[in-house]
């Protein structure tokens, strides 16, 4: 049977994905439109290329063949697509962002848009997920990412740190920490230097709310559900919370703006590259906080 590239897009997606719905997401497709191409594609075959376990979906012995092929035809259309960029004066295609929602929501949002004034042909598309979203598996051209360390895989600039405290309403200021409710990430989820920190100073019982996003925790403490440990990029620009606990440097982060090697030589990504950089960096002060 004759195979073509969305075929093995799709096929390529779910395995990086390890599910129909994700995948779905991330290509822009319904899920039930991916699981019926891919079981259609399956039954033209004759052979199962996906298995389902505990984790999710992985591929078959046939499933691993259609992805090495899909990664080399991938990699093959972004090489061409690098050596025709930028042939013109204008940089044109479409440049995949990924970053955590609050992160997103604070810093980027504006920076794409005005980058997007200035560059008219690139299109964004922006990936919020609150996990390490892959570079090396092609899942995103650029990564805002929160950590001490970036992958040895990728290339990029350390933005600053990331200060963080715990915040509350002022009905909640004063009062001891073990005698208010709190706020935090679901388990496995965040930081650890800061899960470990709320552990020290709230009772378990005293964890009320659990999320697995930063910017919902941010609107649960704004809301007086109780206190939050959140970054100083959060905390400090409420006009609701105050500061329930001093910033502590222990828990400090670092801000990384990161890419895959392979794709700095991409005009398009290089020119978003600077300019995210240049504007993050105006708000490095904003992301370390407040002295302690």
């Amino acid at each position: 049977m004759a195979l073509d590239w969305s075929d093995l897009r799709l096929v390529l997606a779910v395995a990086r994905a390890g599910g129909f719905a994700e995948a779905g997401r991330r290509v822009g497709l319904d899920p039930s439109t991916v699981y019926r191409r891919v079981t259609a594609l399956e039954r033209s075959l004759g052979v199962p290329l996906f298995e389902r376990t505990a984790g999710g979906r992985v591929p078959s012995a046939a499933g691993a063949a259609f992805v090495a092929t899909a990664e080399a035809m991938e990699r093959e259309i972004e090489r061409l697509d690098h050596r025709l960029e930028g042939r013109g004066g204008r940089l044109e295609g479409s440049v995949r962002v990924t970053a955590p929602d609050d992160l997103a929501a604070r810093l980027l949002l504006p920076l794409l848009a005005a980058f997007r004034r200035r560059e008219p042909g690139i299109r964004l598309e922006l990936v919020l997920d609150n996990r390490s979203v892959s570079l090396t598996r092609r899942e995103a051209d650029i990564a805002l990412r929160a950590g001490r360390q970036p992958p040895e895989s990728a290339v990029g600039r350390r933005i600053g740190a990331i200060g963080w405290a715990a915040y509350a309403v002022p009905a909640l200021l004063g009062r001891a920490p073990e005698a208010v409710d709190w706020v935090g990430w679901e388990e496995g989820l965040g930081a650890p230097a800061v899960a470990r920190r709320l552990g020290e100073t709230a009772p378990p019982a005293r964890v009320v709310w659990r999320s697995n996003s930063l910017l919902n925790q941010w609107q649960a403490a704004e809301a007086g559900v109780g206190a939050a440990f959140l970054p100083c990029l959060l905390g400090e620009a409420s006009a609701a919370l105050g500061r329930f606990l001093p910033r502590d440097p222990a828990l400090d982060g670092e801000l990384w703006l990161l890419t895959h090697g392979e794709l700095r030589r991409s005009p398009r990504v290089r020119a978003l590259m600077d300019f995210l950089y240049e504007g993050l960096r105006a708000e490095a002060p904003a992301l370390a906080g407040p002295e302690p």
